[in-house]
């Protein structure tokens, strides 16, 4: 099982796949978005996967033959378009997790030192 985009992309082969469709629906800020992709596995096979992540903007079009990955071992299809979404995603919690974190090692590091100062 991938754990993040990054382990995705290196542990799946590159395909070229087939958006068969793109469903829409209403979320909290506006249209999202969720496409059904059809590739051909290295064996020749056919798949088709429909992901469990809805995003926006619209990443393609229906009918659109786009650059994709396919992890054989979860048969998980991602384009490149949302592997890029979801690397970026990662990347900015990373960044404010390590802002929360100093923040707070700051906050209870000079609690801590203003404490041993009173005794």
């Amino acid at each position: 099982m991938s754990h993040s985009a990054t382990s995705f992309s290196k542990n799946a082969v590159e395909v070229e796949a087939l958006v068969i469709s793109v469903e829409e629906r209403q979320g909290d800020n506006g249209t999202v978005f969720r496409p059904t992709f059809e590739a051909k596995t290295p064996s020749g096979n056919s798949v088709q996967y429909v992901g469990n992540t809805w995003v926006a903007p619209k990443p393609h079009e229906a009918n659109e033959t786009v650059s994709a990955y396919y992890d054989q071992a979860s048969g998980v299809i991602r384009s490149d378009v949302l592997l890029n979404q979801f690397q970026f995603m990662g990347s900015m919690f990373m960044g404010i997790g390590g802002i929360f974190a100093v923040l707070g090692v700051s906050f209870f590091g000079r609690r801590r030192y203003l404490r041993h100062q009173k005794a």
